[in-house]
C-alpha cells in the first residue's frame, strides 16, 4: 500500500498499467475506508491467473498467497480464511467478518405421476371409503331383493347384486340411471347412497384441486444434511473451498461433503450451471449477500436454488508479509 496525501483515493491495476479497474467487497470496504480517513491510494496487482492459490513445501508459492510470500503485493485480502499452512509463512490480522460456505443446488421439479389422484386421502382413509361404497352396494342389493317380494315376480340375488355394484359405482361418479322404481325403500336408500357419494365426491374434488393448485415437487438438495444425502457433486474453482476444514474435528456430514467436492475451472463451471446435476460453492457474506456468483450466467439462475444453510462458515481474516 502506498501513501500519498495530495491525491484521492483510486485503484490502479500494476500489472495492465491502468487505472480503470475495479475494486469492490466486504473486506475491500476497509481498505476504501481506511484511504479515505488517511488520503492514500490503492495499487491491484492483477498479473495471478489464480485465485487464492497455494504454498509450496519449500516456502513460496502462487496465486494471491504467492504474491504475499514474494512480497509484490503487501496486503492480501478476499475471502481468506484463517488458513495455517499460510499462517507458518505470512502474518494474518483481526477478523474482518464472518464468511459461510454454502451452495447454489439444482432446484426440485414438480412431482407428476398417477398416484397423485389418490393424494387427497390417506389409506386409512380411503379403507373407509371403500367400506362406505361396500355397505352402499350390499344395502341395495338388500333392497332391490325384496323390493317386490310380496309379487310373484320378485329379483334374484344375482340381479340384485349386481344392481347395488353398479348403481353405487353410477352414485360415486354422479352418473344417473334408467332404472324406475315404484318401492318407497329402493327410493329411500338410493337418495342416502346419492347424499354421502356427492360429500364423498366433494371433498375429494377439494382435496385434488387444492394438490394440483399447489404442486408437489421434490426433495431438493438445499440443506447441508440433504446435499449429504442426495451425494450431489459440488464444485469451486480451488481447493481452498475446503482447506479450511479441519478433518480431524469435522462430523461425518461434512466430511461426507467434501468427498464430493470438484474442482474444475471457470469456463466448465459456466457449462455445467446449465446441465442441473450439481451444485455451485458460493460465499454467503456477513450481510447475507452473496460472492463468486459471477460464474454463473443468469439465464441458469432460473433453474437452481440457494441453501437455507451453510455448508460451513468462517471468519475471514487479510494476509501480509
Amino acid at each position: 500500500m502506498l501513501l500519498d496525501y495530495e491525491k484521492l483515493p483510486f485503484y490502479y491495476d500494476r500489472f495492465k498499467n491502468t487505472t480503470e479497474v475495479t475494486i469492490d467487497g466486504t473486506d475491500i470496504q476497509l481498505l476504501l475506508v481506511f484511504c479515505e480517513l488517511y488520503n492514500c491510494s490503492i495499487q491491484v496487482d492483477t498479473s495471478e491467473p489464480y485465485d487464492w492459490g497455494d504454498i509450496y513445501l519449500n516456502g513460496s508459492g502462487y496465486g494471491l498467497v504467492g504474491m504475499i510470500l514474494d512480497r509484490r503485493n503487501d496486503y492480501g485480502v478476499g475471502g481468506m480464511y484463517l488458513w495455517y499452512e499460510a499462517y507458518e509463512y505470512m502474518d494474518m490480522t483481526h477478523f474482518l467478518g464472518r464468511s459461510g460456505v454454502t451452495c447454489l443446488v439444482p432446484a426440485p421439479n414438480r412431482l407428476i405421476s398417477w398416484t397423485l389422484l389418490l393424494r387427497p386421502f390417506q389409506f386409512v382413509l380411503w379403507m373407509c371409503v371403500m367400506l362406505c361404497l361396500l355397505l352402499e352396494s350390499l344395502a341395495l342389493c338388500v333392497t332391490r331383493r325384496w323390493e317386490h317380494s310380496s309379487w310373484s315376480g320378485s329379483n334374484s340375488w344375482i340381479g340384485s347384486l349386481r344392481f347395488g355394484c353398479v348403481s353405487t359405482l353410477k352414485l360415486f361418479v354422479n352418473q344417473g340411471t334408467n332404472y324406475v322404481t315404484s318401492s318407497y325403500a329402493l327410493r329411500t336408500v338410493l337418495v342416502a347412497c346419492y347424499m354421502i357419494d356427492i360429500i364423498l365426491t366433494t371433498v375429494y374434488s377439494g382435496g385434488l384441486a387444492a394438490i394440483l393448485t399447489l404442486p408437489t415437487l421434490e426433495e431438493a438438495a438445499d440443506s447441508r444434511q440433504r446435499l449429504f444425502d442426495h451425494k450431489l457433486i459440488w464444485t469451486g474453482t480451488s481447493q481452498a473451498w475446503i482447506t479450511t476444514i479441519d478433518e480431524r474435528s469435522a462430523d461425518p456430514v461434512l466430511l461426507g461433503l467434501m468427498e464430493h467436492y470438484r474442482v474444475y475451472d471457470a469456463n466448465l463451471i459456466s457449462d455445467f450451471s446449465h446441465t442441473e446435476q450439481m451444485g455451485f460453492v458460493v460465499e454467503r457474506l456477513q450481510f447475507g449477500h452473496l460472492g463468486n456468483t459471477e460464474l454463473i450466467e443468469n439465464d441458469a439462475l432460473n433453474r437452481l436454488k440457494l441453501m437455507v444453510d451453510d455448508i460451513y462458515f468462517a471468519f475471514t481474516v487479510a494476509f501480509v508479509p
